[in-house]
């Protein structure tokens, strides 16, 4: 009984910390701003790309066949952290360690993400990790779309599809293939 009200107080103040987060996130022309001060702060090229992205649309960032180059992923991290992003695409962007790790900081606590796409990477065991990492760590996270020869996939599908609170039902039998019934009393 503890063990459950512990918990619960514990959800709350995770709850009460991200409404007070998503409060105070960024709007475009303050994200765009904050970019260009961060890509200044680190002497980061400004990636035109990436300020267009976040002046169009906060809720959806598509950045595919981007490159961020060796600090890039910084000041486009620091970004991502305060604004109201729902997904984010980094299809065939040539995402590293270093970029995940940047990630996984913006991320972890973010109140809105719920998606990333990094199809079309290479992504290498120590970046899945971190995916993986956030994934655990950030319950928002329902998807992660990853190429099916990545480390890690299907353990971080699993980690998302439990985020997502989902219950999946086979409607056949793998062994034998008949229909299957299902009785909801069961689960």
């Amino acid at each position: 009984m503890t063990s459950a009200v512990e918990d619960a107080k514990e959800e709350l103040r995770n709850s009460s910390l991200s409404t007070i987060r998503a409060m105070s996130l960024l709007t475009s022309a303050e994200a765009v701003a904050h970019y260009r001060a961060q890509c200044k702060a680190t002497e980061v090229k400004i990636n035109n790309s990436f300020v267009k992205a976040v002046a169009t649309d906060l809720s959806v960032i598509n950045f595919s066949n981007n490159y961020f180059g060796d600090r890039g992923m910084v000041a486009v991290a620091s970004t991502l952290a305060q604004v109201p992003v729902i997904a984010l695409d980094f299809r065939n962007t040539a995402i590293n360690s270093n970029d995940a790790n940047h990630l996984h900081e913006a991320l972890l606590h973010h109140p809105t993400i719920t998606s990333i796409d990094l199809r079309n990477n290479t992504i290498s065991i120590p970046t899945a990790r971190r995916f993986l990492s956030l994934a655990a760590q950030n319950k928002r996270i329902t998807t992660v779309l990853l190429d099916d020869d990545a480390p890690k996939t299907l353990l971080i599908q699993q980690q998302c599809l439990a985020n997502s609170d989902v219950c999946l039902y086979a409607s056949c039998c793998l062994v034998c293939l008949r229909t299957m019934e299902h009785d909801e009393s069961q689960y």
